[in-house]
């Protein structure tokens, strides 16, 4: 039976971690997790063990006193795997290892494509108790995080989305062609992109504006009646060969059978431009936060988008972007000099060529490669992972995560924007980056709990927070 042994503090466990102890029964028939516990408290090392323990991907969980050369001399495993990060450093563990023939393994975990069981919990949104109690997080806090929400003004920037979901009844293969026969039953039309993250933040009691851009057609017109009855103060950008851009998606039950997308994504005319600078100047004195929400879709140059952020930087406000890479491909980039991005770990690893290393490393090679202090990494059904900087001191926070607050969605379209809105809103009112990350799950739990771009609601969440 072959040996496989990974070592570390473990004081956070996460999805890298997980991949990792996955990545090892690929190399070996057992895996031993060492603990190293110098320094470390009993009761402390006690928590820890039983955490890896609870996993169930581990045979055996050991504890060492820090020398894992000794360690490694009296277990005598086949292999030692250590993160992917490693592979161009100095490792005691090969001398080790070299006595008796053992092998070093590099991996950064299984694939972008992992499907990671987590939980096997109900549809029910449940708290992670084990996150706000390590981050000191309490239900008062989060009440009144939430609260504070309503002195806020915000102005959102990006791109406009109208999504139509056309629910259909599939009726069989053409006889003339090898493809489904659909036939409507049912349409309904939501806001997306910007439009939604304004949506969401003006529901949960913010002030907000939106800057972005339509077409003088029907989509347009019904953007504009929608924003209104939200409340959401609109500033439309329009040129004579723009399309508002609409994305139509047909599906029969939950399967999605094909998506049509009407856009112009042509960069605006100079002249255009000057006009979102102009919106955004006058807004500066009266407004606290700055969201970009950026979908490739020609409003936001990377000129544009720099002059923006150092508009808003210069005004003292805060300034948080996504740039969303689905369809198009953003660049997360024209925002160096933000508090914080919200990319997917694909986002991530486009925008810094990186595709093996652990969480930690591309968490922070992206943070540092375009200026800005934190980075919420959505990792989907792994949930989010958190890496910056403490808002007072800049010193550099603990990595954690916040595991998915929702194990069952219904369907995940629009999660990113709910929680972009919420943990937006959470550090401007001054809370930290575990609060923030954490309101910003929990609104992403809720919208994903329902069909259809439906902006969240500030009582669905106190609900959620009071259980």
């Amino acid at each position: 039976m072959k040996t496989c042994l990974v070592t570390g503090k473990f004081k956070v466990l996460h999805t890298g971690h997980l991949r990792l102890f996955h990545a090892a029964s690929d190399v070996a028939d057992r895996l031993v997790v060492a603990i190293d516990g110098s320094g470390v408290e009993q009761d402390e090392l006690s928590l820890r063990r039983q955490l890896i323990n609870n996993l169930g991907l581990v045979d055996e969980t050991i504890v060492y006193n820090g020398d894992v050369t000794e360690l490694i001399g009296s277990l005598k495993p086949e292999i030692v795997l250590k993160g992917h990060e490693f592979s161009r450093q100095e490792n005691p563990e090969e001398k080790a290892l070299a006595e008796y023939g053992g092998k070093l393994l590099f991996s950064s975990g299984t694939s972008l494509n992992d499907h990671l069981v987590l939980s096997n919990s109900s549809a029910t949104i449940r708290h992670s108790l084990d996150f706000l109690s390590r981050r000191n997080v309490t239900s008062k806090q989060l009440t009144e995080t939430l609260d504070q929400f309503s002195d806020l003004r915000v102005v959102v920037i990006g791109d406009l989305i109208i999504d139509r979901y056309h629910q259909c009844r599939a009726l069989g293969m053409s006889q003339e062609y090898p493809n489904i026969v659909l036939s409507p039953i049912d349409s309904q039309t939501y806001l997306g992109g910007a439009a939604v993250v304004a949506s969401h933040c003006k529901n949960l009691g913010a002030s907000t504006t939106l800057i972005s851009a339509i077409g003088s057609d029907s989509a347009g017109e019904w953007a504009l009646a929608e924003l209104e009855s939200l409340g959401v103060a609109f500033r439309p950008i329009r040129e004579d060969t723009r399309q508002t851009t609409l994305k139509e998606r047909f599906k029969v039950g939950n399967q999605m059978m094909m998506r049509l997308n009407h856009f112009t994504n042509d960069l605006l005319a100079i002249s255009t431009e000057q006009q979102v600078i102009n919106h955004l100047e006058s807004l500066t004195n009266d407004s606290d936060l700055i969201i970009f929400s950026d979908f490739s879709y020609g409003l936001l140059s990377k000129d544009l988008a720099k002059t923006l952020v150092s508009q808003a930087k210069s005004a003292g406000l805060i300034c948080v972007a996504d740039s969303q890479s689905s369809s198009q491909i953003g660049n997360l980039s024209k925002f160096a000099g933000c508090d914080l991005i919200t990319p997917t770990e694909r986002e991530a690893r486009l925008e810094t060529k990186d595709e093996t290393s652990g969480l930690v490393v591309l968490a922070e090679r992206l943070r540092s490669s375009i200026d800005v202090k934190n980075v919420l990494l959505k990792l989907g059904e792994a949930g989010l992972f958190i890496h910056g900087v403490d808002k007072d001191t800049l010193d550099f926070i603990e990595n954690d995560q916040v595991p998915a607050l929702n194990p069952s969605p219904i369907e995940t379209s629009g999660a990113g924007d709910s929680l972009l809105a919420a943990a937006s809103l959470s550090l401007a009112t001054g809370s930290d980056l575990y609060t923030s990350a954490y309101l910003g799950s929990l609104a992403a739990a809720i919208h994903i709990s329902k069909v259809g771009n439906v902006p969240i609601q500030k009582s669905h969440i106190l609900q959620h927070i009071q259980e």
